[in-house]
């Protein structure tokens, strides 16, 4: 009896062990809000102008250093796919047979700070990364591990993976000199298995490197 009650102990700690180091790959969705910064823009009329932004629903997708997002509740479906390989960002919409791509941004610096907050019940640490035309406050949760052993490149997105080891719940990003900022945060986190063609663009895609 004490024998088998051993064993069980054992295969409960491998199963725990198993648990802890299993990385995250799946979906989040986010509620997104724009706040007005603009002390000379009444908030009644900020939200006349932005009406659409604030009922804007954005799925992230992970995988190891890949990320692929898509933006609903506008008349089409924008999407972004982030290719770690090349550091670059594309943006087309739903149909479309042409996307735009940018450079990643380079970070100028990258720091924990002293935050914390619950975010779906989850507590979380915060970061701030400033780069060259952004400034952005992630907070994330261990909970949502990633490995970053498999991370090989040095850019944005890898940068911030090294830091934390972890997905963003929340997004804070300020950009230039635009009188409000976003605000991403989490409302639903779902783990499923996702296929590396997932995140690589139609091969019948024309590219075209964005203006902006």
């Amino acid at each position: 009896m004490l024998r088998n009650k051993g064993l069980a102990t054992f295969i409960l700690l491998i199963l725990s062990f198993n648990a802890l180091a299993q990385t995250f790959e799946g979906k989040v969705s986010y509620k997104t809000e724009i706040k007005n910064t603009d002390p000379n823009l009444p908030d009644s009329v900020f939200n006349m102008m932005y009406a659409g932004g604030l009922e804007l629903k954005q799925v992230y997708y992970y995988k190891d250093n890949k990320y692929k997002s898509v933006t609903e509740g506008q008349e089409v479906r924008s999407i972004q796919i982030y290719d770690p390989v090349t550091n670059r960002m594309y943006v087309y919409t739903d149909g479309a047979d042409m996307a735009f791509w940018s450079e990643g941004n380079n970070i100028v610096t990258i720091m924990k700070l002293d935050l914390k907050e619950d975010i779906m019940g989850i507590p979380c640490s915060a970061v701030l990364i400033e780069s060259s035309n952004s400034q952005m406050t992630l907070y994330y949760s261990t909970r949502f591990k990633v490995d970053v052993k498999r991370i090989k490149e040095d850019n944005f997105w890898e940068k911030y993976l090294r830091e934390t080891e972890a997905i963003p719940l929340k997004y804070i990003i300020k950009g230039g000199p635009a009188k409000h900022y976003v605000v991403m945060t989490a409302t639903e986190v779902k783990e499923e298995k996702l296929a590396d063609d997932f995140f690589k663009l139609p091969k019948s895609m024309q590219l075209m490197k964005s203006l902006f």
